[in-house]
């Protein structure tokens, strides 16, 4: 769980206990600094499911098809191939040992 992540669960949490005390859904957005409309449809997942409802899943979405070296190294630089024909390219690029450069 990433720290962004951990941050949402805690406002949601905190969603719950406002809402365990009556507070009005508008208020809630004021005081946890959310929008309406997250306020509201936290209310109706309480609702329907308590603080349990509102409790974090995990990362929504399929999981990223890049290998890892793509990952860190695609802010260097981008090769438009396909992603299996890159990942090898990043890979065997790093592993072979440096070059000296004579400047």
């Amino acid at each position: 769980m990433t720290l962004r992540d951990a941050s949402a669960a805690r406002v949601r949490m905190q969603a719950a206990d406002l809402f365990e005390q009556e507070v009005k859904q508008p208020e809630v957005a004021q005081r946890l600094r959310v929008s309406r409309k997250s306020a509201y449809q936290w209310h109706q997942v309480w609702r329907d499911g308590g603080a349990k409802g509102l409790a974090s899943r995990g990362p929504s979405g399929s999981q990223s098809r890049l290998c890892v070296a793509f990952v860190f190294v695609a802010p260097v630089f981008v090769v438009p191939a396909p992603v299996a024909q890159v990942c090898r390219v990043v890979v065997e690029e790093l592993s072979q040992p440096a070059q000296d450069n004579d400047c």
